[in-house]
C-alpha cells in the first residue's frame, strides 16, 4: 500500500498543494484537500516506513505458501529478518535509528 502511495506522490502533491475550483472542486473540497497535504518530512517518513516494512512483507509472502512446505523456510526467513534488523542501511537516517540487538 505504501509503495503504491509513494509511486503517485507527485500526483497527490499536485492535487493537495494546488487544488482548483475550476476543475469541479467546491470551495469546501479545496479547503479539505489543502489540509491533507504532506510536507517533505512526512513523505520521507512514509518512504522510510515502506523501506522498513518491505522485508516483513516478503517474509510474510514467503511463509504463506500453499504449494510448498513453509516450516523448512521459516529458519531462513527469521535469520534474514534478524540480520536486516541489526544492520544499518547506508544513507538511511530514519531507518537506522535505534538499531539494537537484544540477546
Amino acid at each position: 500500500m505504501l509503495k503504491r502511495l509513494l509511486m503517485v506522490q507527485s500526483i497527490i502533491n499536485n492535487i493537495t498543494h494546488s487544488p482548483h475550483t475550476d476543475i469541479g472542486f467546491t470551495a469546501k473540497q479545496v479547503k479539505k484537500l489543502r489540509s491533507l497535504r504532506n510536507n517533505h518530512s512526512e513523505w520521507e517518513l512514509l518512504q522510510s516506513l515502506a523501506s522498513v516494512l518491505a522485508p516483513f512483507y516478503l517474509a510474510t509472502k514467503c511463509l504463506s505458501g500453499r504449494k510448498y512446505t513453509t516450516l523448512s523456510v521459516s529458519y531462513w526467513v527469521s535469520q534474514n529478518l534478524s540480520i536486516y534488523l541489526t544492520t544499518e542501511t547506508p544513507n538511511a537516517t530514519l531507518e537506522n535509528k535505534n538499531v539494537y540487538v537484544n540477546d
